[in-house]
C-alpha cells in the first residue's frame, strides 16, 4: 500500500499479509469439487475465478479519516499444491 501524506515529499510504503480465503473454505463446495470430481458440477469448469474487493479504513495522526481500496483476482483450481 502506498500512502502519500498531505504535503509530504515522499511516499510511505507499508507491506502486509492477509488471508483472503481461509483453508477451511477450500474444503467446502464449490471449491472442493475442483479436487473431486475435478470440476465444478454446475458449470463443468476446472477452475473458479472470483474477484475480491478489499477496503481499509483508518485515521491519520491528526484524526482525519482515510481509506484505501483494491481489487484482486483469485483463481481456484487443482494446482496440486502440497501446502494447501
Amino acid at each position: 500500500m502506498r500512502v502519500t501524506p498531505h504535503g509530504a515529499s515522499q511516499e510511505i510504503i507499508t507491506e502486509l499479509q492477509m488471508v483472503l480465503v481461509p483453508s477451511t473454505t477450500k474444503a467446502q463446495p464449490p471449491i472442493a469439487h475442483l479436487i473431486s470430481p475435478g470440476f465444478e458440477p454446475d458449470t463443468g469448469y476446472t477452475n473458479i475465478q472470483v474477484n475480491a474487493r478489499i477496503r481499509f479504513f483508518g485515521r491519520t495522526v491528526a484524526g482525519e479519516p482515510v481509506s484505501a481500496a483494491a481489487t484482486i483476482g483469485i483463481n481456484f483450481a487443482d494446482f496440486g499444491d502440497s501446502n494447501s
